[in-house]
């Protein structure tokens, strides 16, 4: 089931994203930005997707960064308020 996440929720997924200094695949930037929801884990935990906001590099055909989902534990859902 995916649910949609305010603006303040997805802040605080990318700052938890920028804590564990986790990386785009293509250029290594850190500048991630959560997307507008998230699908729920039965039992707790949360997948969202992040996209990397570096438009200026190469590795980015036609100026679009990698996107990629991004797992988030019952623990960590409770710490970023998803719960």
């Amino acid at each position: 089931m995916r649910r949609p996440l305010s603006p303040d929720q997805r802040r605080h997924v990318e700052g938890l994203v920028r804590e564990k200094e986790e990386r785009c695949g293509l250029c290594g930037s850190t500048d991630l930005r959560c997307d507008e929801d998230a699908a729920t884990y039965i039992g707790g935990g949360f997948n969202v997707r992040v996209l990397c906001t570096n438009t200026g590099v190469e590795a980015h055909a036609g100026g679009f960064g990698l996107a990629r989902d991004y797992s988030i534990t019952p623990d960590e859902t409770r710490r970023v308020g998803l719960d």
